[in-house]
């Protein structure tokens, strides 16, 4: 897997303001320096309230720089960029083994869902229009229920219709409407990845307007988001992220506009296939025996 370092970063800072939101004692918390003297007199009460209406009405807008509207403030634009650091023996980092459990390769799967009915020709399946598979699945993919493998050949919206999915073989007689998933394989595999490492930088400007307290209240608060989700930043492979900020700016003299940058600094390993195999089946050399006996024992003379 390959990291998409600025989307972690937007879902981490979303994540925080919104527990923040549910929250807000949090954000008292974090903010409680300046409800004490002197900093209570300095910067003023009405700041921290300003401050807990941004983040409890959902007013900071926080996107990819390349997806930001520049109309709304505050904001919180992220861009990342990385440089490759570290190479593993040619490339080959990982290896994985079909002897290690742990280190197959399961099937992803991508949707669940249960058709409502099979077509006459047992070729195809009738679902509702409500699931949307026609922007989540793509003719080639894995269907599969229990024993039961085929492949999409194509799918049939029509507006008033339910969705139609074709099929490349025709299912068996019998075959269950519930329980189907769109997955990646089949059945899980054994694979050989290459790997580098890349040490990753992500920059996040923050934007605001008005005094330059609450700009400093906003920045206290996306650093509590950032480093609040430390733990999901390296639960997606951005190992031991540091954090570092600016000087804020003054952007716009005129709107009273100003902006801070924000930094992130973590490793993170991209992998990839290399080779891939199929597993032993696992349960191909168990064999099953039975043994027919009456249900009531058959009497034993005594000696």
């Amino acid at each position: 897997m390959f990291g998409l370092a600025d989307l972690i970063t937007v879902e981490v800072i979303k994540q925080g303001l919104e527990h923040l939101k549910r929250n807000p004692y949090h954000l008292e918390f974090i903010l409680g320096s300046f409800c004490q003297e002197p900093l209570r007199s300095s910067v003023g009460v009405e700041h921290i309230k300003q401050c807990i209406d941004f983040v409890t009405n959902n007013r900071i807008s926080v996107a990819p720089y390349y997806e930001i509207d520049i109309k709304r403030r505050p904001s919180i634009a992220v861009v990342s960029q990385g440089r490759e650091e570290q190479q593993y023996i040619g490339d080959y980092g990982d290896t994985r083994s079909a002897d290690l459990a742990e280190y197959n390769l399961p099937p992803r799967v991508y949707v669940n869902f249960n058709p409502t009915a099979f077509t006459a020709d047992n070729q195809g399946m009738i679902v509702s229009r409500d699931l949307r598979l026609d922007e989540k699945l793509w003719p080639g993919i894995f269907l599969t229920n229990g024993t039961v493998t085929t492949k999409m050949r194509g799918i049939l919206v029509r507006d008033g219709y339910p969705t139609t999915i074709y099929l490349e073989d025709k299912l068996p007689e019998g075959t269950s409407l519930p329980g189907w998933r769109a997955v990646s394989s089949p059945r899980g595999k054994g694979i050989v990845c290459s790997a580098s490492t890349d040490t990753v930088t992500v920059q996040m400007t923050l934007t605001t307007t008005g005094e330059l307290s609450i700009h400093r209240l906003l920045s206290v608060v996306l650093r509590y988001c950032l480093k609040r989700g430390r733990m999901t930043f390296e639960s997606y492979g951005m190992q031991v992220p540091t954090y570092s900020y600016t000087t804020p700016i003054v952007s716009d003299q005129a709107e009273l506009e100003m902006e801070s940058t924000y930094t992130i600094e973590s490793k993170y390993t991209d992998l990839w296939i290399d080779k891939e195999f199929d597993l032993q089946d696992q349960a191909a050399n168990v064999s099953v025996g039975t043994i027919a006996q009456s249900e009531t024992k058959a009497d034993v003379p005594l000696d």
